[in-house]
């Protein structure tokens, strides 16, 4: 098929004038009789080669469109070589066929050539087994170049194909062999001079040149898209990228905004140009130094009411040198948050444990104090004088007692006498015993929600909760004010953040104690639940810890909010129960005597003497034990009834968690009343529920004492 326009009399007339020495319109330099004159020719065609050349390479460079570029390089070329058509070819490899192919990307051709640059046989022309001779001259660098008449048969049917009958193929390269650009004439005696070849190379390499140019800006583009969507969507982070300068090149990620930073009006700044914000630059600058120098480098940047955590890196080209660097502020003010809670709560928890020994010890200590004084006391009753002594001594035992009640209560916060509880009355008995203790120039307000629901909880304890945060209020009401406590009904129906608490979903009852004082500073606000931890003069720093233990053994939460200068509130999140039918207190027994045996089981020799003499004076009659251990042996081997036993918890040996289920084994109908200085969790409530009857809390009364058993043996005889 031959798609070159047929001679006509003008293009023989032009054929007839290169016999003489002119140049062939399309023809390439013109054949001359005189060989000066053939010089001369070849020099003029060179030149104008050249000069086309030049345009064309000047177009490659400067024109950012690739398709817009080859176009018009290609017209510029193939006017000046005085060819009828260019194309440049682009290779491929066919992974399914492991074939090297071809394929037409760019052409241009005269006005008056037919041809079809959409033809799809142009596509995915595979160089074997036609085009492998061309394949491998193309490789090593060489030119192809023949045509119709001298190319061998297997390869002409691709000069049908560009439609052309000579033809001149020169190889592109950009990161190896990409393609050819080949040059055709309609002339099969169009000869490809040396020096033509030469010059055509050029244009070759420009376009190599222009094809690696647009792979790398398009690889650069398509690098800086991914790193702006990766940088533009990490969470909590702020990106820059800057060079040796400091002068920002690009700043990404959802922080700028949030920091009233306009990221587009970043690029291009300096970095110490940017607005000086609470001592920004001076975090930024040794860090911005050190990447420069080369060093990685890491820190934490304040900012405003946040922290960031700063990385920097250098960034280095292909030779090594430090041409800029890239930052990452990532905001950690919500991590450094939980992590200072964390730390908060382990020391509070090692505090909780230190409380609670103390407490116990302290309790036992007490029980001696407390327990003789009130047997001497008896014994003294006909002496005035000494009995007011002996009641004196009482009075600091219960106080004494109560600061141990204070520590266990923040170690554990043990639910001990658990029933359904109605706060609104436990808040209107702490208003009106602890009325005194209101200044006259605190306005006390009672928001107390009517059908509020029950709460299951330790009245006594509920009594404390409340009681600690009305007192606390009205401490911070020293110059008047007003104070609101509140009770509501509260259903939470998705996770809710109530800072320092995060309350999960579920019905609660809120009691909030607000107040109009100072506020509290945040570094104290931060310590605020810690025990012994107080900004009171005189205090023992016991109260809001011991809330904090209660409530949180009630599955509870307690938040605060507070700033200086706008008051504090208090929050308490307990679980809401269906309302149940109320237990009712055991009705107090006036005869605390009786003729019983009764196992006392304690580590402390002076508990157990105490507790021998309070009760033989009763009636009653005494087995000890020091330990687990030696109670269970007592329970196996007594030859006898026994009636009851005192269990203290905490023990060595054997502890009276361990030695309770023994002692069932062993005593089936034996009542145990735990008595201890520890407070109760799970694990003795669990106790209690299976048969333990009672619970004595040390330091106790010879009266509480012999109420408790009385009690307990009383129920074992109904039962």
């Amino acid at each position: 098929m031959d798609l070159c326009p047929a001679p006509s009399d003008q293009r023989g007339k032009a054929m007839m004038r290169n016999a003489v020495g002119e140049d062939d319109v399309r023809g390439g330099p013109a054949i001359s009789q005189d060989p000066r004159s053939e010089l001369d020719d070849m020099v003029q065609h060179c030149g104008r080669l050249c000069e086309g050349i030049a345009q064309a390479t000047r177009t490659l460079a400067t024109v950012p469109d690739l398709g817009m570029a080859m176009r018009a390089a290609l017209r510029q070329i193939g006017e000046a070589a005085k060819v009828d058509c260019v194309y440049v070819f682009e290779n491929h490899h066919d992974a399914a066929t492991d074939e090297w192919q071809a394929s037409l990307q760019y052409s241009w051709r005269a006005s008056d050539m037919v041809f079809d640059p959409e033809n799809p046989a142009l596509q995915n022309i595979s160089y074997r087994p036609a085009l492998a001779r061309w394949h491998d001259l193309l490789k090593a660098g060489n030119p192809v170049a023949g045509s119709d008449r001298t190319l061998p048969e297997s390869e002409r049917p691709i000069l049908a194909l560009l439609g052309v009958r000579a033809v001149l193929a020169l190889p592109i390269f950009a990161e190896g062999l990409s393609g050819f650009i080949a040059f055709g004439a309609c002339q099969p005696d169009r000869p490809w001079l040396a020096s033509e070849q030469a010059v055509l190379a050029a244009v070759a390499a420009a376009i190599g040149g222009s094809i690696q140019r647009t792979k790398t800006r398009d690889a650069l583009r398509q690098s800086e898209a991914r790193y702006r969507t990766l940088a533009a969507n990490l969470p909590g982070c702020a990106v820059i990228m800057f060079d040796a300068e400091a002068r920002i090149m690009l700043a990404e990620g959802p922080e700028w905004e949030l920091h009233g930073f306009n990221r587009e009006e970043l690029a291009g700044k300096r970095i110490a140009d940017l607005p000086e914000v609470g001592g920004l630059l001076a975090w930024i600058e040794p860090h911005l130094r050190s990447v420069l120098a080369g060093h990685p480098t890491s820190g934490e940047i304040p900012y405003q009411d946040h922290l960031f955590l700063l990385r920097g890196a250098p960034l280095r080209n292909e030779r090594g040198h430090i041409y800029g660097g890239v930052a990452v502020f990532q905001n950690i003010t919500a991590r450094k948050h939980a992590e200072e809670a964390l730390i908060r709560m382990s020391r509070m928890e090692a505090t909780a444990t230190l409380a609670g020994g103390i407490a116990h010890d302290f309790n036992n200590l007490m029980v001696g104090v407390l327990g003789n004084a009130d047997l001497l006391r008896m014994d003294f009753d006909g002496d005035p004088e000494t009995a007011d002594m002996l009641s004196d001594i009482i009075e600091s035992a219960r106080r004494a007692g109560e600061l141990a009640q204070l520590m266990l209560a923040y170690a554990r916060g043990g639910k001990n006498q658990v029933r359904e509880v109605a706060l609104n009355g436990v808040v209107r008995e702490v208003l009106r015993l602890h009325a005194h203790a209101f200044r006259s120039r605190v306005a006390i307000e009672e928001r107390l929600q009517p059908g509020l629901w029950p709460v299951k909880a330790d009245p006594t304890q509920m009594h404390q909760v409340a009681a600690n945060l009305c007192l606390n209020a009205a401490e911070a009401l020293s110059d008047g004010g007003r104070m609101v406590v509140a009770t509501h009904n509260v259903h939470v129906a998705k996770p809710l953040d109530d800072p320092p608490v995060r309350v999960p979903p579920g019905r609660y009852v809120t009691l909030v104690v607000e107040d109009t004082g100072a506020g509290i500073p945040p570094d104290v606000l931060a310590r605020i639940f810690e025990p012994f931890f107080t900004t009171k003069f005189h205090g023992r720093g016991l109260g809001l810890s011991a809330v904090y233990g209660i409530v949180s053994n009630h599955d509870g939460f307690i938040a605060v909010q507070s700033k200086p200068g706008e008051g504090t509130v208090f929050r308490v999140y307990l679980p809401a129960c269906d309302p149940l039918a109320r237990e009712d207190a055991p009705e107090p027994l006036g005869d605390r005597r009786g003729t019983e045996t009764v196992l006392v089981i304690d580590d402390e020799e002076a508990v157990i003497q105490l507790m021998r003499r309070t009760l033989e004076r009763l009636g009653y009659r005494i087995l000890a034990a020091r330990n687990g251990l030696e109670a269970v042996q007592v329970a196996r081997t007594h030859d006898g009834v026994i009636h009851a036993a005192f269990l203290d918890l905490g023990m060595p040996v054997m502890s009276g968690f361990d030695a309770y289920h023994f002692l069932r084994e062993a005593r089936p109908d034996m009542k145990i009343i735990v008595c201890t200085g520890y407070d109760v969790d799970a694990a003795a409530r669990e106790m209690f529920e299976e048969s333990a009857c009672s619970f004595v809390r040390k330091p106790f009364t010879q009266e509480t004492l012999g109420l408790f058993l009385r009690q307990a043996l009383d129920q074992q005889k109904k039962a």
